[in-house]
């Protein structure tokens, strides 16, 4: 099966009418309006001058108030990153578990970190290069609203009128650190598709580098840029797209993946 390269992008708007506030809410605060379902989507991933350079899939599970997502990224040149997030949608939204594995020649860290909120401890173990065979565990006072692998969650169900959504995110450098981080919606875009239009609106996700900017410029060899998230609007928001720094990676735009039926696809359809 092909897939056709649209440029169909989004993650997170809301359609709620709240008083407009210059205010960003309180830490971890940001309510359960759209739960996670269960769930399964192809994607597509481009580099940012729009090659296809590998493709994924996203898999969501769900019991009871507990949610599992599974994000796999398979590159052209053979390069992994896998994401596993587990979370609860009781209320709010609360990062349980996660675990990241990313390796290969895209990279210029290859390493696995897992966290256990409950417990406070991150391990980050590195596999190749000056971090070979290393295994670092930190044990941490996690806060509420530690956010890997939960950011898309958090954009589309933030309400209508609040100008950004601080929270918490642990990242590798390769020392497990605390950083602070902020998702703010930025502008409106329209997009062009099958004859239509496409409304959406584009989020900014950007990373406080206080602290540990050197150690990351070591692990990525650049300042961490901004990440991006495109939203459907609509009564219930719909990711499109996300622009993505994986660290010590490429950027890259991971979308939702658009299949093209195969010719005898088509002419067995036209039967009916």
């Amino acid at each position: 099966m092909k897939y056709a390269r649209r440029v169909v992008m989004s993650m997170t708007i809301l359609s709620c009418m709240v008083p407009r506030e210059a205010a960003a809410s309180a830490a971890g605060q940001v309510p359960v309006r759209f739960p996670e379902d269960t769930s399964h989507a192809a994607l597509v991933v481009w580099s940012l001058n729009n090659k296809e350079i590998g493709r994924g899939d996203l898999a969501e599970s769900v019991n009871g108030k507990q949610v599992t997502s599974k994000l796999a990224i398979h590159f052209d040149d053979g390069s992994i990153y896998e994401e596993r997030t587990d979370f609860t949608q009781d209320g709010a939204f609360h990062l349980t578990d996660y675990h990241l594995v990313q390796k290969g020649p895209a990279f210029r860290q290859a390493f696995e970190m897992t966290m256990d909120v409950a417990r406070g401890t991150v391990t980050v173990r590195c596999f190749g290069g000056g971090g070979k065979g290393k295994t670092r565990t930190r044990h941490m006072a996690m806060p509420s609203d530690v956010a890997n692998g939960i950011l898309p969650f958090l954009a589309r169900n933030m309400p209508a009128g609040l100008d950004e959504e601080r929270v918490s995110m642990v990242v590798a450098t390769p020392e497990p650190k605390l950083v602070q981080a902020t998702i703010s919606p930025m502008r409106s875009e329209t997009f062009p598709f099958d004859g239509s239009k496409l409304e959406t609106t584009r989020y900014a996700v950007r990373v406080d580098p206080s602290g540990f900017v050197g150690s990351l410029v070591k692990i990525t060899g650049r300042q961490p840029p901004p990440s991006f998230i495109w939203m459907l609007h609509g009564k219930v928001p719909s990711f499109l797209m996300a622009q993505e720094d994986l660290l010590g990676g490429p950027v890259c735009r991971i979308a939702l993946a658009v299949p093209v039926p195969a010719a005898s696809v088509t002419a067995d359809a036209s039967g009916y």
